[in-house]
């Protein structure tokens, strides 16, 4: 004889008249037409399905009516299964509701006595009256979810401390993060017929808004409320208010004491996250402010006339400061006799001009500490001023190159090598290469464009400042100013050896044919019978001289370094090459080798160069120049120069025809003492 286990755990006696008068009770509520050898039937065949559930001479209700609809369904009979098995779960909340009834006492004596641990489950709910109440409806709220939303299985396992459902108290979620750019530009509303607040214009404003509006979601919600981007939303109200530390201080602390309220409207304490961004986040950078619910935006033509006029104000304070206000200041200090002082003083006045036009005019302190420099620079005590200055200057040189080697991190060159060689060919092959072009495509000579090239094969010192500004901004990567300082390392480094170069790479460029725009070999050809001559320079001494020679019928030919004489004088049908005479090929092409002559008529150019290639090429070729020194007249004879014209005789000879003649003296006088004064100076 087996019996029967109730839910409450007691055992009697099995009756099956009890299945039996479940089943009829299902089979009236749907109308089903039955009679009693039916009800019996079913009745023995629930009785059989159970069997194998028996354990310990007791089978429990819950399995008994598990095999009424098991039997049921089997039978055809699916329609009244389901009414039984709604029967069923409408009684089990009957006994639920009869149990939460029955327990209110247990549950408001379990929070005054604190005799139950769930009293404390949340940290933040608080022992008050307040929190009675919450506890009170959420004993309410935890039966629903318990009976409502979990399955049994889950809501024994809770009931049994198995396992434990955080905040079934509460309907809501547990934890939430809110859009503080909603408060701002929609205020606290949006419920009809309550009271409403607009957007806040102030920031004070702002922080009452956003405790009140945290308290009211922490009584809607369990666990934390937030708020992200916490300064980057905040800060625009500072620039409209123009408020300083202390007031910006004092709104804060505001908001901070009026969120922890130790009993916030009786019910929970305070847990809010508040999350700052200490940089304006991709995803906002590019957005308009919001102050007033309203977005904040400046057209470009405000921003134009704002800086116009700062610009401006702070041209007009450099000119007036100056003139006027620094020249005095200096006076006084240097009539004290102090050096020390008046070092003390240009020192002060240079930084405060510098941190003047950053703080006032909005200027960087780069171009402040320019303005500086032409404030001081514009007084009369200016070279006194830059003889002071010189062992500073000296002094923040070692710290710049001290404070760039510190920059340098030598695992980048290990971490980050292929981005440091992509900056290195850009700054020391790309950009001078394109520099190059362009100035050639300007018709530029070459060694002024390898010049050109050669001088941005480089980057300097601010370089580091906008690689820092980058990075601060988030840009730049780190690894971007790893790159970028290296390669100022290195590109300043080089910069000096490259300059020394640049001739000799002339020269190598100027032999292979390149940059060499030389004229086709009909315009170059010799005329049977006529001496060529060769003009290096046209000048105006070189420019006579070819037009005397070409008056007397004779071939001349000029090298001239600069394009736009060559080509001027090109288009007049003059025989006129670009080129620099120190090169072989050069010559060459202007008819060295059968020339009778070389005039190198310009006084800058390199004439011991030039002579030394003329005479490899025709030993017998008569050569002339002009200089400008004695000295160099010695020592251009000695290297086989025909003759040479020194501008200091030539001059020295005509001033004294012309005092003699002022003296009345007589031709012959005047020859004989020019005859003298050329053998002296010879």
């Amino acid at each position: 004889m087996y019996r029967v286990r109730k839910r409450d755990g007691e055992l009697v006696d099995f009756n099956i008249s009890k299945i039996s008068n479940a089943i009829t009770k299902a089979f009236e509520a749907t109308g089903t037409e039955y009679n009693e050898s039916v009800i019996d039937f079913l009745s023995i065949k629930v009785t059989a399905d159970f069997q194998g559930k028996i354990e310990d001479g007791a089978v429990s209700v819950e399995d008994i009516q598990d095999s009424v609809e098991a039997v049921l369904s089997r039978g055809g009979y699916e329609h009244v299964a389901k009414a039984y098995i709604l029967y069923r779960r409408q009684r089990e909340k009957l006994r639920n509701m009869r149990s939460t009834y029955l327990d209110y006492k247990n549950v408001v004596d379990s929070y005054l006595d604190a005799s139950d641990w769930r009293v404390k489950e949340n940290s933040t709910v608080n022992y008050s009256v307040g929190g009675l109440i919450l506890s009170n409806s959420g004993a309410i709220t935890a039966n629903y979810w318990l009976s409502e939303i979990y399955d049994d299985e889950i809501a024994n396992a809770h009931k049994n401390a198995d396992l434990h459902l955080h905040d079934l108290s509460m309907l809501t979620g547990y934890c939430a993060g809110w859009s503080l750019k909603q408060l701002i530009q929609e205020g606290l509303g949006g419920i009809p017929g309550k009271i409403t607040s607009s957007p806040a214009s102030h920031l004070s404003t702002l922080c009452n808004q956003m405790v009140n509006f945290l308290g009211i979601m922490q009584n809607e919600w369990a666990g934390a409320q937030a708020f992200s981007s916490f300064d980057t939303y905040l800060a625009p109200f500072v620039k409209v208010d123009n408020l300083n530390y202390k007031e910006v201080k004092q709104c804060i602390q505001s908001f901070v004491y009026g969120v922890n309220t130790p009993s916030r409207w009786g019910t929970q304490a305070p847990f809010s996250n508040i999350t700052l961004d200490w940089t304006v986040p991709k995803d906002l950078e590019n957005l308009p402010a919001i102050v007033g619910g309203n977005e904040q935006s400046e057209s470009v033509w405000h921003v134009l006339a704002v800086t116009t006029l700062k610009l401006g104000a702070l041209v007009v304070f450099a000119l007036v400061v100056g003139q006027r206000i620094i020249p005095k200041l200096l006076a006084y200090v240097a009539r004290t006799g102090t050096r020390d002082l008046f070092t003390l003083s240009v020192l002060v006045l240079a930084l405060g001009v510098a941190v003047g036009a950053a703080n006032f005019f909005g200027a960087s302190m780069a171009l402040g500490a320019f303005l500086s420099g032409m404030v001081v620079g514009q007084s009369e005590f200016s070279s006194q001023a830059a003889a002071e200055a010189l062992p500073m200057r000296d002094a923040f040189a070692v710290l710049f190159f001290v404070s760039v080697g510190m920059l340098f991190n030598p695992a980048s060159l290990i971490s980050d090598w292929p981005l440091i060689l992509a900056t290195l060919g850009i700054v020391l092959i790309g950009k001078p290469l394109a520099a190059f072009i362009v100035v050639k495509l300007f018709g530029k000579p070459l060694r002024m464009a390898l010049s050109v090239a050669v001088a941005l094969a480089q980057i300097g010192e601010f370089s580091f400042i906008l690689a820092a500004m980058g990075v601060s901004f988030g840009v730049l990567p780190k690894e971007a100013s790893s790159a970028i300082i290296v390669t100022a390392i290195v590109s300043i480094t080089l910069n000096p050896l490259l300059y020394r170069r640049i001739n000799g790479a002339a020269h190598w460029l100027e032999s292979k044919g390149i940059g060499l725009p030389r004229l086709d070999e009909n315009e170059l050809s010799h005329p049977e019978g006529a001496q060529r001559i060769i003009v290096v320079g046209y000048g105006p001494v070189g420019k006579q001289l070819t037009g005397i020679l070409r008056d007397n019928n004779l071939d001349v030919v000029v090298v001239e370094m600069n394009i736009d004489t060559v080509r001027q004088v090109s288009a007049l049908g003059e025989k006129i090459i670009y080129g620099d005479a120190t090169q072989r090929e050069v010559l060459l092409h202007a008819g060295a080798e059968e020339a009778e002559g070389l005039i190198i008529s310009s006084s800058s150019a390199p004439a011991g160069e030039i002579v030394e290639v003329a005479r490899a090429i025709n030993p017998n070729l008569r050569i002339l120049v002009h200089t400008t020194y004695l000295r160099v007249a010695e020592n251009l004879k000695s290297e086989g120069v025909s003759a040479v014209f020194p501008g200091e005789r030539e001059v020295a000879v005509a001033m004294t025809e012309h005092l003699m003649r002022d003296f009345g003296a007589t031709d012959e006088q005047i020859d004989r003492e020019r005859r003298k004064l050329r053998e002296r100076m010879a």
